[in-house]
């Protein structure tokens, strides 16, 4: 059974108007003798009681999407920020592997030459056991270059370089191996400090990311949602249309500004997170173009010794003068810097869309007015008033003023949060006369 109201809506009700009643707006005695005593007044706060229930769902699924929005996020940035560090780790490791096996392979070539390498360079020209060497790109080759040209001894062209310039070429190999030991040192030293200085420093950008998300749900848009549904009034006869439009409006200001703030908050985090991914970017790509210019000397150095060409010892002395090369991205796009959250954020609430302007609600809720058919008016009258007769049916009018006082006193028990309807059910109960 429910009890309604109509001290305060009546205002707002077009008797006029004909809707279909509701189920249980007359579903047993006490709501049927409201409905009669009132009008059908009644039916009107049934309705409002119906929109406080839908009211509360909403916000339920608001909070819901929220906190599950809320982790979302805080999971994208935590991994993000994780998968690129470790992307940016494998990505120095192989490219300080790769300027360390450049310089392998040159000390390879000064051994050609009969220039005497260091012992530690010329076990690993020997060997190529050091694993960051053995799983170096190209390293496999770094000792065959010299048992390939067979018995056949010197090719007629590498016989034609004059001793001035054999003088020369070991001149530009020891200048070779200089600038390609600085190369390989720099880029083990970079690697060296990427996770210290770079990759532990993204993680915890993605980290903080995470928690700042978290306490902007939270602040935003969780707990004003909960202190909402906690202030709603309960489903009792004093329940109002004015009330239930009250806090559809709480709610879909707490939705608007809440999106508006948990947005505002992602685009500061995704700015700190880009520009973290950026410095983790260039210094991996800093040790790439050490990778790069090493490999570049030691193949023009490789093959200068192989053919003692004049034109090919004056492509490295080329290379060996030139100005070191600006920076340059060599692998576009490693890391990806695309806004994580601010885009990828879905506003929180059901009917809600981004427009123009800001978050705005694509459907409002409304009470709309519930007035009573006369054919079913007059069914709600005949059967109420059949039960009423029945319930002060007694032997003589004495017994019968009893139980008809015993009635209006269970009134004032059930409508006593609603005089208004209780003052027209007790002059309704009045008004009947046993048969």
């Amino acid at each position: 059974m429910r009890i309604v109201s109509t001290s305060v809506i009546a205002l707002g009700i077009a008797l006029a108007t004909t809707q279909p009643a509701r189920a249980d707006c007359c579903n047993d005695f006490w709501s049927c003798a409201a409905a009669v005593a009132t009008g059908g007044l009644s039916c009107a706060v049934s309705a409002a009681v119906d929109e406080l229930n839908n009211l509360k769902n909403r916000a339920e699924a608001s909070r819901a999407q929220a906190q599950a929005e809320k982790e979302r996020l805080a999971k994208l940035y935590t991994d993000t920020a994780n998968q690129d560090a470790a992307k940016a780790e494998a990505d120095s490791t192989a490219a300080a592997n790769g300027a360390q096996a450049a310089f392998t392979k040159v000390n390879a070539s000064l051994q050609k030459l009969n220039i005497v390498v260091s012992p530690t360079a010329a076990a690993n020209i020997r060997s190529a056991t050091t694993p960051a060497i053995r799983n170096a790109p190209g390293v496999q080759a770094n000792t065959g270059a010299a048992a390939s040209a067979g018995s056949s001894g010197q090719s007629q062209a590498s016989q034609q370089v004059a001793k001035a310039d054999e003088a020369k070429l070991k001149a530009e190999a020891q200048r070779a191996k200089e600038q390609v030991e600085k190369l390989n040192q720099e880029a083990a030293a970079a690697k060296a400090k990427m996770k210290q200085e770079k990759t532990d420093p993204l993680r915890q950008v993605g980290q903080t990311g995470a928690q700042v998300m978290r306490t902007a749900f939270e602040a935003s848009l969780i707990a004003p949602i909960v202190g909402l549904v906690g202030s709603l009034p309960p489903p009792d006869p004093l329940l109002t249309a004015a009330m239930i439009a009250a806090a559809v409006a709480t709610l879909d200001r707490i939705e608007a500004d809440g999106n508006a703030e948990v947005a505002r908050k992602a685009a500061e985090e995704d700015a700190k997170l880009a520009e973290k991914r950026k410095e983790t970017q260039e210094a991996v790509d800093k040790i790439k173009q050490q990778q790069v210019l090493a490999e570049d000397i030691e193949k023009l150095l490789g093959t200068a010794v192989e053919t003692r060409n004049k034109a090919d010892l004056d492509r490295l002395t080329a290379k060996l003068g030139a100005p070191p090369p600006q920076p340059i991205r060599i692998a576009p796009g490693a890391l990806i810097l695309k806004p994580v959250a601010a885009s990828a954020f879905k506003p929180v609430g059901k009917g809600f869309s981004v427009a123009a302007g800001g978050t705005k609600p694509a459907v409002q809720m409304s009470v709309k007015p519930v007035a009573i058919a006369p054919a079913t008016m007059a069914q709600y009258k005949s059967k109420t008033e059949a039960d009423v007769r029945l319930r002060i049916k007694a032997a003589n009018a004495a017994d019968t003023a009893k139980k008809r006082n015993a009635l209006i006193a269970e009134a004032k028990i059930k409508f006593a949060k609603d005089p208004e309807t209780l003052k027209k059910v007790i002059a309704y109960f009045e008004s009947v006369q046993p048969q």
